[in-house]
């Protein structure tokens, strides 16, 4: 909009501009480019006309104005998207991003609307089309903890494990079964496709029982299974039970326990097949493989 006003008008003159519009001042849009011839006609009290000198108005071409998007949209938080600005090698030194930087690419970490504005270099103020970028928050960053044979992590979201930096296939619960030792960790994926990880969890040692004096017997099992231990110190003693996707089928504890132990579990209720049976004194473990019959 251009506003155009009369230098000390004559208050009982009437002022007419080149379009036909009357007053002393006067607001315009010039929409087609290039120049227009305009003046201004005034008509005195004696119903005399004179014509102001004409002046030109020049309106000029707005150069062209290219975006892009290079990322995806939305994005989440930390990974940044990125727009990327294709000048006109004759304006290098007129664009510039709506947060006022000049550089080709803008990285952008929150969520808003973002354009490119360019000022000509005869002072013309113009913009190009916006876009607004999406900064989606990252879940939470889930704990590991070790439950006997099983690595268990925060509740909630899509589960992905890895071991030695290399994806688990088929394991998308929140419970995994230990069944190497290496490094472990878990990634968490929400509702928008954000994840964040875990930190690593190293197993190093797999339960080897190299230090606890396990004899368990019949197995293969039908009906009871007994178990004997020669305990060096006094500690709780925990007996768990756990099935191939290392759900817990049965769990025992006993506090103070030293010496010669020994114990029978039933198992008439269990169905057939693998499990495994896991047992901890004090820092020592063992996990042993159990069959289960009729």
């Amino acid at each position: 909009t251009l506003n155009l006003q009369i230098v000390e008008p004559c208050l009982d003159c009437e002022y007419t501009w080149w379009d036909g519009s009357k007053g002393i001042t006067k607001d315009h849009v010039f929409s087609r480019q290039g120049s227009t011839q305009i003046f201004v006609r005034k008509k005195d009290e004696n119903k005399c006309y004179t014509y102001s000198e004409p002046f030109e108005i020049s309106v000029y071409e707005h150069p062209p104005i290219s975006m892009y998007l290079l990322s995806n949209n939305p994005v989440c938080e930390g990974n940044p998207a990125i727009l990327y600005l294709q000048k006109d090698e004759d304006y290098l030194d007129y664009y510039s991003w709506s947060d006022g930087s000049y550089n080709d690419t803008l990285k952008i970490y929150e969520s808003g609307i973002y354009y490119v504005k360019y000022i000509t270099p005869d002072g013309c103020i113009t913009r190009g089309d916006s876009i607004e970028i999406i900064v989606n928050e990252l879940p939470e960053k889930p704990l590991i903890e070790q439950e006997g044979i099983r690595l268990i992590t925060s509740e909630g979201g899509r589960h992905v494990w890895y071991r030695n930096l290399e994806k688990i296939e088929n394991e998308k619960g929140r419970a995994i079964l230990i069944n190497k030792t290496g490094t472990y960790k878990v990634r968490v994926y929400n509702d928008n496709g954000c994840f964040r990880d875990s930190d690593n969890y190293l197993v190093d040692v797999l339960d080897d029982g190299s230090d606890l004096n396990l004899e368990i017997s019949p197995n293969p099992v039908e009906n009871f299974l007994t178990l004997e231990l020669l305990i060096e110190k006094k500690a709780e003693l925990s007996i768990k039970l756990f099935d191939l996707l290392g759900k817990e089928i049965k769990s025992k504890q006993y506090q103070n326990i030293g010496g010669y132990f020994a114990e029978s579990i039933e198992l008439n209720a269990i169905a057939p097949g693998m499990y495994y049976l896991h047992v901890r004194s004090g820092d020592f473990k063992k996990t042993t493989k159990i069959i289960k019959i009729k």
